[in-house]
């Protein structure tokens, strides 16, 4: 129902949703209340799994925001799935960032101002 619902934004004033809704609400007590919550859910929402080497597996959710407007451009917010993630992925950034070259820093000068930690990725999964 999400997913309807991000549909059903997209087109607004279009009398075909706004019926059915208007029926399915008047039908459903349960529908009325997931309705209010004004939910909504994209195609491109889910989890990434993405493993590196030195903190292991790392959860991310996704989701993809797009104005109704003009759906063409998209922004992309990934967060972590839990705390643990969230202490994966700031390990992750920890490590990479101390192997940028700069002032202070050593860095490997291998990466060029890349980060040099390999990845890989695992499983994707959509809601």
């Amino acid at each position: 129902m999400a997913r309807y619902r991000s549909d059903f934004a997209e087109y607004p004033g279009d009398t075909r949703f706004e019926r059915l809704v208007e029926n399915l609400r008047r039908e459903s007590p349960e529908l009325r209340e997931w309705w209010a919550r004004y939910d909504l859910a994209g195609e491109s929402d889910g989890r990434k799994e993405l493993f590196y080497p030195e903190v292991g597996s790392l959860v991310l959710e996704h989701t993809t925001l797009r104005p109704p407007a003009d759906p063409d451009p998209k922004v992309i917010a990934y967060t972590p799935a839990d705390e643990e993630d969230a202490s994966r992925l700031a390990e992750v950034l920890r490590i990479n960032t101390e192997r940028l070259p700069g002032p202070g820093r050593s860095g490997d000068g291998e990466s060029q101002g890349q980060p040099s930690s390999t990845w890989q990725s695992g499983s994707e999964t959509g809601s």
